[in-house]
């Protein structure tokens, strides 16, 4: 976060919510994005819907029925699920704090299923396509020695 100026983090799954494991900011403590060890709800911003992309299907459903979503946003939801799986990571700009972009790259255990991912944001002035780009790569190799580190252990 110190060489790119930008906010990192990790996000768990715990249950069927988001979950801060670490967050990094260089953004001013008066946007307060991402606390520590706080909750988040699933199919809101980058940081969690990647989440939500890698649960098993049914598991998706039950969630969007318990957060009584309307049928026409299941259906939105569950599209965006789906490109996040096929392009193995998730960008959003504007979705939970005006001006502010996140994107993030899913964790998963040695079993295959989501354990979590890491995460970046800033502000949407700032972004361009190659920086983009670049926080894209450095989040994918970011993820990569995470979870080289979690096969170590197994």
């Amino acid at each position: 976060y110190i060489q790119t100026g930008n906010t990192i983090g990790v996000m768990a799954l715990v249950g069927l919510s988001a979950v801060s494991v670490a967050s990094y900011s260089t953004m001013p403590d008066e946007l307060d994005l991402v606390r520590p060890y706080e909750r988040y709800p699933l199919h809101r911003g980058a940081s969690q819907r990647t989440l939500l992309a890698y649960l098993p299907r049914e598991q998706q459903q039950a969630y969007m029925e318990s957060m009584f979503l309307a049928e026409s946003t299941q259906k939105l939801l569950s599209e965006q699920l789906e490109r996040i799986r096929e392009q193995g990571w998730d960008y959003t700009e504007e979705q939970l704090s005006m001006g502010i972009w996140a994107m993030s790259v899913p964790i998963f255990y040695t079993t295959g299923r989501i354990a979590g991912d890491i995460f970046c944001s800033g502000y949407v002035s700032e972004i361009k396509p190659a920086v983009k780009e670049e926080r894209l790569k450095q989040l994918q190799q970011l993820a990569s020695r995470i979870q080289h580190q979690m096969y170590l252990l197994d």
